[in-house]
């Protein structure tokens, strides 16, 4: 039986930018925001208007994913093969031809690949300050605007199902020793034998 399953334990690999997605911003508005300082020709009146723009962009990158591994069925392989063996009860060495059967469990890893989307949000505020001293012919207005430098911050991660890259590596290992299974009867080795010492 076929088992599929992910290595979750593999780290993913470096990002790889492949593109940024459409940004689009949304301006807010607030004021003026005015406040008067003393009477008549005295009189300072400041007004403030604060407009803040918020800008979303995305950046996509390309991922390397877990690993989607399969348990294939184990398989055997068979090879002619020659052992030395005892002929009968004589002590004499002889040989016997047969095959060794080997046993291997296989296992097939195919890359994946998955997609990274993250959201980003950018602020800037732009402070407008409006001064206006005086009345009449002597009535006088100064306007100043500062902006603050924007602010990033990162507003959601969205990741993609894995998808399979590339061509599946199989790989085979031995399961225990070879198993001999012999054809013919064990057969005497011409020439001449170890003498046993006494």
């Amino acid at each position: 039986m076929r088992r599929v399953f992910m290595l979750l334990t593999v780290a993913m690999a470096a990002m790889m930018a492949i593109g940024a997605g459409t940004a689009f911003a949304q301006t807010t508005t607030t004021g003026p925001v005015c406040n008067t300082v003393g009477k008549g020709k005295d009189a300072v009146t400041t007004c403030v208007t604060t407009t803040t723009t918020k800008t979303t962009s995305t950046e996509t990158n390309k991922v390397a994913g877990p690993p989607i591994v399969i348990d294939l069925d184990n398989t055997s392989v068979e090879t002619p093969a020659v052992v030395p063996c005892e002929v009968g009860n004589s002590g004499r060495v002889g040989t016997a031809e047969g095959t060794s059967t080997q046993e291997f469990e296989n296992i097939s890893t195919q890359q994946t690949e998955v997609t990274v989307t993250r959201t980003f949000e950018t602020t800037t505020t732009t402070t407008t300050t409006e001064v206006t001293t005086g009345q009449g012919s002597n009535r006088r207005t100064t306007t100043t605007s500062a902006t603050s430098p924007p602010v990033t911050t990162l507003t959601g991660t969205t990741t993609s199902d894995p998808m399979a890259v590339g061509e599946a590596a199989l790989a085979s290992t031995p399961i225990g020793d070879p198993v001999f299974t012999a054809t013919g009867k064990c057969k005497n080795v011409p020439g001449p034998q170890p003498q046993a010492r006494g």
